[in-house]
């Protein structure tokens, strides 16, 4: 087992789940599910897997179930055909909601072959307003006074957070996970990112209506109305509402072993083994809606 895949497992944490997908040269493909999660009752008070997941089993899918000291983990496996689709992942989400896949391996021209993953929210989805402060009133006092309405300042505020949004729950690069292991690496990099998300909002909301000097002084201005996410972790022992939010923050991973070179791809490719991995949260695909991973590799002769 490649280390990376290892250290997906041996990952601390709450509920979540790693997606092994192997594609052979004929496209045919095995897909490995791991559900794993803290053991109900014991430390960290874990809740059962089934209520966060639904679990594929019956026929086509060889399960096992390993429980250790303070973890469960679930595993299913199975074997498909070039072409055959497959949606396996159920990750049930707050309010009701849930996320949904369908993943597929196909054979294209020219010797090529690819994987594509879909994850579907379905349901209420979360909110966008992950910046606390920046309240409609400090936004417009940020602006200049020819521009300082109130429909300028909610455009700009809206803009802002659902750029700084994106950028927490980045499919491929998260910030959301640095905030809950090196919140004050995560709390760096927003600080860097958020005077130029802004810049980014003023030119295209106001363009020549806002001089460069003065949409600089401005970035000044609004930045300072904005308090970033700090560690957002959820504590544990903190009550059935604050275990439930952490159970709703659910790690998903996918890691593809292509027969091939890979010549396209969204995720981020292994310069060791050359594999595509993907490594997001839950919540990655309330904010989007949706999201697509996609790998395509050519095999030789």
């Amino acid at each position: 087992m490649r280390l990376w895949i290892l250290l997906a497992l041996l990952a601390t944490g709450c509920s979540r789940v790693s997606v092994f997908v192997d594609v052979a040269p004929d496209g045919s493909w095995t897909r490995e599910d791991a559900f794993s999660g803290k053991k109900p009752g014991g430390m960290g008070k874990g809740v059962p897997l089934e209520e966060v997941f639904q679990l594929p089993a019956g026929e086509g899918w060889e399960t096992s179930r390993e429980e250790k000291e303070s973890e469960v983990v679930y595993t299913a496996r199975r074997r498909l055909a070039a072409g055959a689709s497959l949606s396996d992942l159920v990750v049930r989400q707050e309010k009701g909601a849930r996320i949904v896949n369908e993943a597929t391996v196909r054979r294209l021209d020219g010797g090529r072959i690819e994987y594509r993953e879909v994850l579907r929210w379905e349901g209420e989805r979360p909110p966008e307003d992950v910046i606390e402060g920046g309240s409609l009133e400090e936004v417009r006092r940020a602006l200049p006074e020819a521009l300082a309405t109130e429909e300028n300042a909610r455009a700009v505020l809206e803009a802002a957070q659902h750029r700084i949004a994106a950028d927490l729950f980045d499919p491929r690069d998260p910030f959301l996970g640095q905030l809950l292991t090196h919140p004050g690496l995560a709390e760096r990099r927003l600080r860097r990112r958020v005077p130029v998300v802004v810049e980014e909002v003023l030119r295209q909301t106001f363009g020549d209506r806002l001089p460069d000097e003065e949409r600089a002084r401005t970035v000044a201005r609004f930045a300072e109305t904005l308090d970033l996410p700090k560690s957002t972790r959820p504590d544990p022992a903190g009550g059935p509402e604050k275990q439930a939010e952490l159970e709703a923050m659910v790690p998903l991973g996918f890691y593809v072993v292509l027969p091939g070179k890979v010549v396209e791809t969204n995720g981020r490719i292994d310069e060791v083994t050359g594999d595509v991995f993907w490594e997001l949260y839950s919540q990655a695909v309330g904010f989007h809606g949706e999201v697509t991973l996609y790998a395509i590799c050519e095999v030789g002769d």
